[in-house]
């Protein structure tokens, strides 16, 4: 895949994600929790692809005020920390907080009032190709590998498309879980 249509089918990627997410429904502005993660600053660039100059685009650091009844807050994310935080449960029967997720974000993860107006943008894009795409539009950020869980990166290891059907099972069996 050539660089512009690797570029484009990530694009395609979050469009389709946002799209289909339910209630998401921005009106005038966007919040964008900022960790200065190679993440984030992918995220915010394809936002404002996404929506040229018709959303306003807010970082939001501190979760403490925000107002999750009337705002959705998208969160830096990416397919490796999905699936560490949905196999969790599932190997340890607790869920633990990954190194790479604030504790207030974590906090508000866990809270299902919050959780449900958290958009997890890039969920659906591995960390491979975040990186990728920040080298290639050259934006900043911490570029730390999102260390996954030992069983999961030994099955990855072996078949690395395997991840899209780990992230598929796994979010079926929280479905039903909930």
């Amino acid at each position: 895949m050539g660089k512009k249509d690797f570029l484009s089918a990530t694009e395609k990627k979050v469009r389709k994600y946002l799209r289909l997410k339910e209630n998401f429904d921005p009106k005038k502005e966007i919040f964008v929790y900022n960790d200065n993660s190679k993440e984030f600053f992918v995220s915010v660039y394809l936002l404002r692809r996404i929506f040229h100059k018709g959303m306003e685009i807010k970082e939001v650091k501190n979760l403490e005020n925000f107002d999750f009844r009337n705002n959705f807050l998208i969160v830096p994310w990416n397919m490796e920390r999905e699936i560490n935080i949905l196999v969790q449960p599932i190997l340890n029967k607790k869920t633990e907080r990954p190194e790479t997720i604030s504790k207030e974000l974590w906090e508000c993860l866990k809270d299902k009032k919050t959780n449900k107006k958290i958009v997890k943008l890039m969920g659906n894009i591995t960390e491979e190709e975040i990186i990728k795409y920040s080298k290639e539009k050259k934006l900043a950020g911490k570029i730390k590998k999102e260390p996954l869980n030992p069983l999961v990166k030994e099955i990855i290891e072996k078949k690395p498309r395997m991840k899209y059907s780990i992230i598929s099972g796994l979010k079926i069996l929280e479905e039903l879980n909930r």
